[in-house]
């Protein structure tokens, strides 16, 4: 079977690869952006994530912290476009403290979770 491309052109019904001597290549790159792990938004994933595992195994937090983070997340994303970096940090930091508090929250629940149904079996 021999490879074939359709010409657009009535006259040139079938062009064949012998046409074609020299290939053009675009090599522009796109530029992925890297997240890097104590970036904002992976803390603010982590929030979200850890409400909802709490919320499944039954945990009652005192509080979920999720709008409060999504507006730091928010007010972080625009400090950096404007390029008001000790602001950006400041949002950052608040976020990062959100984090740190659901943390506590889940394993203080945990755990006594853990020693009530302890204490229940004995």
């Amino acid at each position: 079977m021999k490879p074939r491309i359709k010409g657009h052109n009535k006259n040139s019904d079938i062009l064949h690869p012998g046409y074609f001597r020299y290939v053009v290549a675009e090599t522009t790159v796109q530029l992925k952006t890297i997240t890097f792990s104590q970036d904002a938004r992976l803390m603010y994933k982590a929030m979200i994530s850890l409400g909802k595992l709490a919320r499944e195994h039954g945990l009652k937090l005192r509080q979920s912290y999720a709008c409060k983070a999504k507006e730091a997340l928010v007010s972080y994303v625009r400090y950096l476009h404007a390029k008001q970096f000790c602001r950006a940090k400041h949002a950052k930091h608040y976020i990062k403290h959100r984090l740190g508090c659901i943390i506590w929250d889940n394993t203080s629940l945990s755990c006594l979770k853990i020693i009530w149904i302890y204490s229940y079996l004995k």
